[in-house]
């Protein structure tokens, strides 16, 4: 009986921990300051802002790397129709 108890009084509370988590991660908002700003240079030397509200891919990649390199060529075909 008091096991019944004990388990049902574990489940409730954990219940309420998960409910509450979720709640508090719903009302959250974003602030301007949360924001990373960020100033990098792009594959031609321009300063690009991170921060335009615009999406942004980063591509991080090494001279060695074939795969990146391939990569590479595709994401400049995809700058290109922009």
């Amino acid at each position: 009986m008091r096991s019944k108890r004990y388990y049902w009084l574990a489940g409730a509370l954990f219940l309420i921990a998960v409910l509450a988590v979720g709640w508090l991660s719903i009302n959250k908002t974003a602030k301007e300051e949360d924001a990373i700003h960020i100033r990098v240079k792009d594959i031609e030397g321009n300063t690009v802002n991170i921060d335009d509200e615009k999406p942004t891919v980063l591509f991080f990649m090494a001279a060695w790397c074939v795969s990146c390199a391939e990569i590479e060529q595709s994401l400049k075909e995809v700058a290109k129709d922009k």
